[in-house]
């Protein structure tokens, strides 16, 4: 009841679905974008229709940097260990770095803040820049990359 009664209708939550914990099922995460969360709330599916639900600490990356303006949340396995992430990319001036949760599949969180000068500096909040996710380069590891639907780019810059 928590998680769909109190948690996911809370103002400012944006889903996310991935494989938190390995298990081979989907699972949903929500990440709230205003201010007043320190945590990241799964739903973790057991396959039988029914839910284990956890409410991991993440004060830093809750509490600050994803209700920051002009964040988007994109999910994927970004350091190869089997398990969904979430990352966030900032679409406007101010950042240089992009902030990863690691899921240690028991809903806790292995917070880093990679630095990316250029790519979230100056790419990433030039007008018209979606954000994408996607193994690019083969190596196993979730990429992120920025395309622009507006003239002035000739290439896709991959983090």
């Amino acid at each position: 009841p928590t998680f769909i009664g109190s948690w996911a209708n809370t103002a400012g939550v944006k889903v996310v679905t991935g494989d938190f914990n390995g298990n081979g099922l989907t699972d949903i995460a929500l990440v709230r974008q205003n201010a007043g969360w320190a945590s990241i709330p799964v739903a973790f599916a057991q396959g039988d229709g029914t839910w284990q639900i956890t409410n991991g600490s993440a004060p830093t990356f809750i509490g600050s940097w994803a209700n920051t303006p002009g964040v988007r949340v994109v999910t994927g396995d970004f350091n190869g260990n089997g398990l969904t992430d979430i990352a966030l990319v900032r679409q406007n001036a101010g950042w240089a770095s992009i902030p990863v949760a690691f899921a240690q599949g028991d809903g806790t969180w292995q917070i880093t803040n990679g630095s990316a000068p250029t790519f979230i500096g100056s790419w990433a909040n030039t007008a018209g820049v979606k954000v994408v996710t996607g193994d690019f380069n083969g190596n196993g590891l979730t990429d992120i990359a920025l395309v622009r639907q507006n003239a002035g780019w000739a290439s896709i810059p991959v983090a």
